[in-house]
């Protein structure tokens, strides 16, 4: 895993994973944002982490208003309290896949 970031990501309604209550019924479910400093023309693809767990991955779309990611994350990886939500960037690497974390904005 490369620590430098490679770009920033900012998550909609991020708010939503800080104090899930599960007893409500109601998960956060869906990841969603943009991502900035991602060059799109590749087809990029992005993993989403929740609680250190590696969630979900995607293409990453270009969109006049940034690179849109949307994600759905399994329910039983939700907890109650805060839920930690990691948005890597996959590069392909001589050796595999290496994972480079995307900044939250």
């Amino acid at each position: 895993m490369s620590s430098e970031p490679a770009g920033t990501v900012h998550l909609a309604q991020h708010e939503r994973f800080d104090d899930v209550d599960s007893s409500s019924g109601i998960l956060p479910g869906e990841v969603w944002g943009t991502v900035d400093g991602v060059d799109d023309s590749s087809d990029p693809v992005v993993a989403v982490a929740l609680n250190g767990t590696i969630a979900a991955t995607t293409r990453i779309a270009g969109r006049t208003d940034g690179v849109q990611l949307t994600a759905l994350p399994p329910e039983r990886l939700w907890h109650d309290g805060r839920n930690d939500v990691v948005v890597f960037l996959l590069r392909e690497t001589a050796g595999g896949v290496e994972l480079s974390p995307l900044s939250p904005t």
